[in-house]
C-alpha cells in the first residue's frame, strides 16, 4: 500500500494548519471542508503564494489545474468531472497537448 504524505508549512499555512496528513493510494485523499476553507483563506490573504504555487507545478500539473478550474467556471461544478473526463481523448487518465 502505497502511503503519501502531505505537510503544509506553518510559514505559509499558519499555525492552525500545520501538521502531517497521511493517504493511503486506495483512499480519497480529498480536503475536508474545514481545511478547504482554510486554504483558501492562506491564498486569498497572500495572492503571491498562489502565483508561486502555481509556478512552481510541472506542466501536466498546471494544465489539469487549469482544464479543471475551466470546465468548472463554464460547465458548473455538477458536471465539470463528466467534462474533465470527455476532454482526455485517449482515455489515459491524463490531459494531455494533445486532447486539447
Amino acid at each position: 500500500m502505497k502511503r503519501l504524505v502531505c505537510r503544509v508549512s506553518p510559514i505559509v499555512a499558519g499555525k492552525r494548519l500545520w501538521g502531517t496528513r497521511h493517504f493511503s493510494s486506495n483512499k480519497d485523499a480529498a480536503l475536508n471542508q474545514k481545511e478547504l476553507q482554510q486554504l483558501v483563506k492562506v491564498f486569498e490573504d497572500n495572492p503571491k503564494l498562489l502565483i508561486d504555487l502555481v509556478g512552481r507545478l510541472d506542466a501536466q500539473s498546471r494544465r489539469r489545474l487549469l482544464v479543471a478550474g475551466g470546465a468548472m467556471e463554464w460547465f458548473g461544478k455538477e458536471s465539470a468531472a463528466s467534462e474533465v473526463e470527455r476532454a482526455d481523448v485517449d482515455k489515459d487518465l491524463s490531459i494531455s497537448p494533445k486532447d486539447f
